[in-house]
């Protein structure tokens, strides 16, 4: 785990503040509410996603940052895809944590 994030680390490093779109976690982001949320810590969040993430667990993570309750059904999921996301996507969180607050 210490090698996948130290690799998604220098992905975030590298891509942050590049994003020529606003991806789909950037954009629940910005439309969640948070008082935290703004432009640079939500294109962060972006940035960690981008680095951790395939498209189809953003779409899932994005759901998650629009709806926390989400999470609850993910988690409880006796599917292996789900356990399996919600592997990537707390490494996903870990880095968005280190490097956006």
């Amino acid at each position: 785990m210490k090698h996948t994030l130290a690799g998604a680390c220098a992905g975030l490093i590298i891509f942050s503040g590049h994003t020529a779109f606003a991806g789909s976690v950037q954009q629940a982001c910005l439309t969640a509410g948070s008082s935290k949320a703004n432009s640079r810590v939500c294109r962060c969040i972006q940035s960690a996603a981008d680095a951790t993430l395939s498209a189809k667990d953003q779409s899932l993570a994005a759901a998650i940052i629009r709806n926390p309750d989400n999470v609850t059904e993910i988690k409880s999921s006796k599917r292996r895809n789900h356990a399996r996301f919600m592997e990537r996507y707390s490494q996903f969180g870990e880095l968005a944590r280190a490097f956006c607050s």
